[in-house]
């Protein structure tokens, strides 16, 4: 990135998996896979609000590359929230694809 711009692609591949189940799949996947944190989840929600922000029942979002207070939590973003919290169980993790 410091070289020049970066193409990423966003998936949300872990709905339902907890913290650590998350960081344990990353060891089987590729390298140019990275866990999202609270900045790609923000800039993907305000690119894309039409398809990942419905109503006040959209899916929260799990920035699972930042933890909360211990390991086995991490900052959510939900599309009626102002603030970041800790992220619950039906929350799903993404990855950024780093091209």
């Amino acid at each position: 990135m410091a070289e020049g711009p970066v193409v990423g692609i966003q998936f949300f591949p872990f709905q339902g998996f907890s913290i650590n189940a998350v960081c344990e799949q990353m060891a089987f996947l590729p390298e140019s896979l990275v866990l999202s944190g609270p900045i790609d989840m923000a800039i993907v929600i305000t690119s894309y609000p039409d398809v990942l922000v419905k109503d006040f029942n959209t899916p929260g979002y799990d920035c699972a590359a930042v933890s909360w207070k211990s390991a086995d939590y991490s900052f959510d973003l939900r599309a009626y929230y102002d603030w970041l919290g800790s992220a619950y169980d039906d929350y799903s993790s993404g990855v950024v694809f780093l091209g």
